[in-house]
């Protein structure tokens, strides 16, 4: 049987098994074994104000789980005061009562009291409890980097092709100094190519420069391949350092006009039918 309106909600919403609700459970637990986790981050909360008067705020131990949440998800603070207020199993985590809802700016201003020592002491006692426990010896630890803004750029078809022109047609400067091969400067030419299919407002346009560009590419690849083999005949103390540069060059330059050539023959670049005419 199917109503249309469920007239009558239950009074106490009931919560079901989930695997996340039983890690929150089991965070919970490891929490409780290690009481000295809430001291720590006591001794921040009440550093400079006292303690025993003013309205009951959360207690350290609340603080430091929904911290825990606040990480965990990424939240931000807005998000997690929504989720405090109306998840069951998030309250049930932070030990709120029924008349505690913590607001973006209370959990903010928490939070961010406790000091990143306290966060390595915590996390000593984290690693000190998984080796009594057999969990983790705490041998090897998983970080991730940290992301900086760069003036790298968008890494196109067109702009790996320039690049490898760029830095092989350098290459082939140094290594000038040391043996005697003849070649042609395209990087201006490949440069004009590259704005040509950046400015293009149409697909169809683009079909030209690309053209070009490829022969541009290809020929520096040949230039670097003569270079490689006269490096190979030299008797120089320094051609070693050259022929790893520009060999290295010389493979990461060919695969990728194998891949802009595969890549522009099944049409996904261009977006056009006729492209495998003027590919060959």
């Amino acid at each position: 049987m199917r109503k249309t309106v469920h007239r009558q909600l239950p009074l106490v919403p009931a919560l079901r098994e989930h695997s996340h609700v039983a890690e929150l459970e089991e965070m919970g637990r490891i929490l409780d074994g290690n009481p000295e986790i809430a001291e720590a981050a006591h001794a921040d909360l009440v550093r400079g104000v006292r303690a025993d008067t003013g309205c009951e705020g959360l207690s350290a131990d609340q603080v430091v789980r929904a911290a825990i949440l606040y990480h965990q998800n990424g939240w931000s603070y807005a998000e997690l005061a929504f989720q405090l207020a109306y998840h069951a199993a998030y309250r049930g985590f932070c030990r709120l009562d029924i008349d505690q809802y913590p607001s973006r700016s209370s959990l903010q201003r928490d939070i961010k009291r406790i000091e990143p020592q306290t966060w390595e002491k915590i996390n000593r006692i984290l690693i000190r409890y998984a080796k009594e426990a057999g969990i983790e010896d705490g041998k090897k630890a998983r970080t991730d980097c940290t992301v900086t803004e760069t003036t790298m750029h968008y890494p196109t078809d067109a702009d790996l092709l320039w690049d490898c022109v760029r830095r092989l047609t350098l290459e082939l400067e140094h290594a000038n100094d040391i043996v005697d091969v003849s070649y042609a400067d395209h990087r201006k030419r490949a440069k004009r190519r590259l704005f040509a299919i950046n400015n293009a407002k149409r697909m169809s346009q683009r079909i030209g420069p690309y053209r070009d560009l490829l022969k541009v590419t290809k020929k520096t690849l040949g230039y670097a391949k003569r270079t490689v083999g006269a490096l190979k005949r030299s008797k120089h103390i320094y051609r070693a350092v050259w022929l790893t540069r520009i060999g290295y060059g010389c493979s990461g330059l060919g695969t990728t006009v194998r891949v802009v050539r595969h890549v522009l023959r099944v049409g996904i670049l261009i977006g056009m039918a006729g492209t495998r005419s003027w590919l060959g």
